[in-house]
């Protein structure tokens, strides 16, 4: 029945069955047509009192079809002649019409019909022939004149009475029209009001409108049937307000499905470093420096950056900001549920867009909810910027998927997009995004970056010992060859490594990258549930694997899930064996994932992907030359070479640097540099004397980043870059104090000792930064200044305010003075700072100092009861070097065999054993 009064189109819909509402839907939809079917049938009650029943009257009156339409008083007609006496018939005589107001003689003719509805003209009309004549043609009646001819005169009809009033005024009422523009009106207003009381109080009640609406005929009231065009109802359903509505409806739920993503949580810790966006360098990137860029009716935001430079992460990052519940750090006026596409995009059916599918499906999971988010509202939500989609690893899939989502298709509206990748120009020639390129962690930032990490992880109380801390420090900034940066993925890694080697001491921390990625490996494999596979087989078993990934097109790609396991079970030695094995890879390492509802997997992340297949070349290729030039001239042919594929390249030339320097040939490597775009003239022993020229001038050049890029370029190139030596010392009074820093650095790579450079870095001794203060002192122990002015400007760090820098000028003590009474004075009283790390640092340097006098045992004799273990677990150490097995000393680490730490009480059984007094195992 509803069908009959009001018929509309089908809903839109990704799924065949999605017609059929849900209860809820139904009693809101029907909610929402009694409104509008009352603001329609109001006006009509209201005015059904007097045009309907005056309507029905009239149709009903038998003078409605035989009155003339006027009521205005006709004159009288002309006499008539009257006819002859016709023959009498054997049927009676039938009224008039007229008769009904006054009864006529039976022996009287009657006027005709046309007397009484019209009045005679005066001429004469000729005789017509009877109805009765053509009646009966075979017995022809004589001729009958009409009741109109002039046979003979006829009487003059008597006048009609005057209407009476209360009749005119009747009849008026009859005649009345009723007036439509206040019914429309009234029809309009009230569906104005339903419509709007809707929008304001229950705007998701507005999603339940049809997509199309068709108006049918209705006899007397709409003559043809009217159908509302699309776009009026698309206007009146998904208001802003509307879209809004949905989306605070499912932010929430959006919020913690975003958290539990795999992706989202392995990037939980986010450290915010400089960045450069479209073109200017911001030491952190805030919501509010994107605020501007998303206040645009179309963003096309690209992330861009070498491998493992954080792109991944800073994409999470913005998705929160999408999703912010305070406005300030949101990215734009309303809030975002961001979709997340980091999967090769599926074959759609016909005519559907892959990526409208992919969207829409993540929408439905929001609320694990059985009908498909309808496709019109995915495409206004997109219109309208209230879905944020991000694509990560764009650049590493393949060409359909990158199509897809570089929106190619004009008639998909995507008003938000953000993609990550390692190439600029993904989005196409015609696109102008707002790039963000995250930064490297330069030498100046790295330490920063370690506290900060360690401090979120929860894990910088380990690192006690500050010496060690420092070269830990040191040997990650080394860890990239070819004077790289270090990407946060490598620095993360390294971070990792030394949280779970963390109070073991040990000096076994891998020293290249290659050796990074496995022993990464190593430790995740050592944390994995019990008889699961050795280090070696889960190595080995990801480098045969990787070079599948990456076989095809250099591309950390997606891999057949069925080739990888053939390729395992060549190595393991049966299938069922190599599926066992990829399925620890993925579910208990967490190194692989399955693309979802299909047999492809593939890395978690692609530079441990692109590094494990460098290793396999490099143990399975060797010193096969043939091999290795083919493998060249098919990288220098790949599409997008080199910059699509230079994370590849540059992989493959660590690990033949680092495992291959005995067997792999010379050449590759260099081709390998060469190729991937690296300044292999920067890098050789002796640079260019024009080389070190520009970076001499680019010190004192305005842009406070061309001097920095100048100060760490020149450091970097070591003892050949002599010539920067003086330019170098003028640096060291800049007023950017990085560069300052950078100076100091390239400085002490220099190994220059001439007396201005001395000057110089005693003079940055009184620096008013603090990380300038540390360098140069640590400049001042390596080049070997052991002067008295030196020795006492070293000293007088030793009150410093920065606990680094009072650590750094005891370690540069000790190094230079060796045992002398300053230094042993200086370190005796750094032994009550208030800071613990100098306190364990100050017990750690007499114990090598090996100057056992009488206040020097003392004073670790008190550490032994400190409130921190790590000093206590030092200044057990320092006692048993220092080898004085003195009562006082015997009874203080008898003490520590009861110590709440574990790591102090095997300390202090270990120290008394080493001094004579054996103990029971603690």
């Amino acid at each position: 029945m509803l069908k009959n009064i009001l018929p509309w189109g089908g809903r839109d819909s990704l799924s065949p069955d999605s017609h059929i509402m849900a209860n809820l839907s139904k009693r809101r939809f029907l909610t929402l047509l009694k409104l509008a079917l009352l603001g329609v049938s109001l006006p009509l009650a209201v005015s059904s009192q007097s045009w309907v029943r005056a309507a029905t009257v009239r149709h009903n009156s038998p003078e409605y079809a035989q009155t003339p339409e006027s009521h205005t008083p006709q004159p009288a007609q002309p006499p008539a002649a009257k006819s002859p006496p016709a023959k009498p018939h054997t049927h009676k005589p039938q009224p008039s019409p007229s008769a009904t107001a006054k009864p006529a003689k039976s022996h009287k003719p009657q006027p005709s019909p046309s007397a009484t509805a019209k009045p005679a003209k005066s001429q004469t009309h000729k005789p017509q022939p009877s109805p009765s004549a053509k009646a009966k043609p075979a017995h022809p009646p004589k001729p009958q004149p009409s009741p109109s001819a002039k046979a003979k005169p006829a009487k003059p009809p008597k006048a009609q009475p005057t209407q009476p009033p209360a009749a005119k005024k009747t009849s008026d009422k009859q005649n009345k029209q009723p007036d439509w523009r206040l019914i429309a009106t009234l029809a309009v207003a009230m569906g104005a009001a339903s419509y709007l009381g809707s929008l304001r109080f229950r705007p998701l009640w507005l999603l339940e409108l049809p997509s199309g609406l068709k108006i049918p005929k209705i006899p007397g009231l709409i003559p043809a049937e009217i159908t509302l065009p699309i776009p009026v109802l698309l206007v009146l359903k998904y208001r802003p307000r509307v879209l809004d509505a949905w989306v605070a409806d499912r932010i929430e739920v959006a919020r913690n499905k975003f958290e539990i993503k795999e992706t989202v949580k392995e990037r939980k810790i986010h450290i915010a470093m400089p960045v450069a966006l479209d073109g200017n360098q911001l030491p952190t990137l805030t919501a509010k420096d994107l605020q501007e860029a998303f206040s645009a009716q179309e963003i096309r935001l690209l992330i861009c950056g070498e491998g493992g430079v954080g792109k991944t992460s800073l994409a999470c990052q913005i998705a929160q900001w999408a999703m912010a519940e305070n406005k300030a750090d949101r990215l734009g006026a309303h809030l975002m549920i961001p979709v997340l596409i980091e999967e090769e995009l599926e074959k759609p059916a016909q005519g559907k867009s892959p990526l409208l599918e992919a969207i829409a499906r993540e929408l439905k999971h929001l609320r694990d909810e059985e009908k498909p988010v309808s496709e019109e509202l995915v495409k206004q939500l997109l219109k309208h910027r209230r879905i944020l989609v991000i694509a990560d690893r764009l650049s590493e899939m393949s060409e359909t998927t990158r199509q897809a989502i570089a929106l190619k298709d004009g008639k998909l509206p995507v008003s938000a997009l953000a993609v990550t990748s390692r190439v600029e120009g993904i989005l196409g020639k015609d696109v102008s995004p707002t790039t963000l390129k995250p930064q490297p962690v330069s030498s100046g930032s790295l330490l920063v970056f370690m506290d900060a990490y360690l401090t979120r992880r929860g894990k910088r109380s380990l690192f006690r010992d500050d010496l060690q801390y420092i070269e830990d420090f040191k040997r990650l900034s080394q860890i990239v060859p070819d004077e790289r940066d270090i990407t946060l993925l490598f620095a993360k890694l390294y971070l990792e490594l030394m949280i779970a080697a963390a109070g073991r001491r040990t000096d076994k921390l891998p020293a290249n990258v290659p050796d990074l990625t496995l022993s990464y490996i190593n430790k995740l494999n050592q944390n994995a549930r019990y008889g699961a596979p050795d280090s070696a087989a889960v190595q080995q078993a990801l480098k045969v694997v990787a070079w599948k990934f990456l076989q095809q097109s250099f591309k950390p790609e997606t891999a057949d899930r069925q080739k990888a396991i053939a390729a395992l079970a060549a190595l393991r030695g049966g299938e069922e064996e190599a599926e066992k094995l990829l399925t620890y890879l993925e579910k208990d390492l967490g190194l692989l994932r399955t693309q979802l509802d299909s047999g492809y997997i593939r890395f978690t992340t692609d530079t441990l992907a692109e590094y494990q297949a460098g290793l396999y070349l490099v143990e399975d290729w060797k010193d096969n030359r043939q091999q290795w030039r083919n493998f060249l001239a098919e990288a220098e042919s790949k599409p997008g070479c080199p910059e699509e594929i230079k994370g590849f390249l540059l992989a493959v030339r660590d690990c033949c640097v680092t495992h291959g320097s005995k067997k792999v040939p010379d050449f590759v490597a260099e081709d390998l540099g060469q190729l991937a775009g690296l300044d292999l003239d920067a890098l050789k022993p002796a640079p260019g004397k024009r080389h070190i020229q520009r970076l001499i001038s680019e010190l004192s050049v305005p842009e406070v980043e061309d001097r920095r890029r100048a100060a760490e370029e020149i450091a970097k190139m070591g003892s050949h870059a002599q010539l920067a030596a003086s330019a170098l010392v003028n640096a060291l009074t800049d007023e950017d104090s990085q560069v300052r820093w950078s100076a100091a650095q390239a400085l002490l790579k220099l190994g220059n000792t001439t007396e201005p450079v001395r000057q110089a870095l005693l003079g940055l001794l009184a620096d008013s930064n603090s990380w300038v203060r540390l360098n140069a002192a640590e400049a001042l122990v390596k080049l070997g200044n052991a002067t008295e002015p030196v020795l006492g400007a070293l000293q007088g760090l030793l009150a410093d305010s920065n606990s680094w820098v009072r650590l750094n000028a005891a370690e540069a003590l000790v190094k230079l003075g060796k045992a002398t009474e300053p230094v042993l004075g200086g370190l005796q009283g750094l032994l009550a700072d208030s800071n613990a790390r100098v306190r364990s640092s100050a017990a750690q340097l007499l114990g090598e100092l090996g100057s056992a006098t009488e206040p020097v045992l003392g004073g670790l004799q008190k550490l032994l009861a400190d409130s921190n273990s790590g000093v206590r677990l030092n200044a057990a150490e320092a006692l048993v070097k220092l080898g004085k097995a003195t009562e006082p000393v015997r009874q203080g680490l008898q003490k520590l065999l009861a110590d709440e730490d574990f790591s102090v009480r095997r300390r202090a059984e270990e120290a008394l054993a080493k001094l004579g007094h054996p103990c029971e195992p603690v």
